[in-house]
């Protein structure tokens, strides 16, 4: 199928799905008469490659994780590697949360001193 046929099926545009093929995530398809023809596959790694973005892989990592046939043997060791990244994210974000909240609480919009901008 044509790469327009493909990008109506995914969603995926076909500027994506070009540099998907330069960068070596994805097969180069056959070409027929010079254009892109692919195979129903390409669903698949698609497919593969949204969940491993949902889950918040780099395009590099997904390179990584897609490399040889069995994509099982690389997820569960890199999924632990970005639960770390993500809970270390969050345990920054949290911080950064009660800091704001804290900092609403201050007096100093009721006449008290301020405790976090005075000098």
């Amino acid at each position: 199928m044509r790469i327009s046929e493909v990008v109506k099926q995914s969603g995926i545009p076909a500027s994506t799905l070009r540099y998907y093929e330069e960068i070596g995530l994805i097969p180069a398809p056959k070409r027929v008469n010079g254009q892109r023809d692919y195979d129903s596959t390409i669903f698949e790694v698609l497919d593969k490659i949204q969940l491993a973005q949902n889950a918040g892989f780099t395009l590099r990592e997904i390179c990584e994780l897609m490399q040889g046939d069995r994509i099982q043997d690389r997820w569960k060791p890199m999924a632990r590697q970005k639960l770390i990244e993500v809970q270390r994210t969050i345990q920054t974000f949290q911080a950064i949360e009660q800091t704001l909240q804290d900092s609403l609480m201050c007096p100093c919009d009721e006449g008290g001193i301020c405790v976090y901008f005075s000098a």
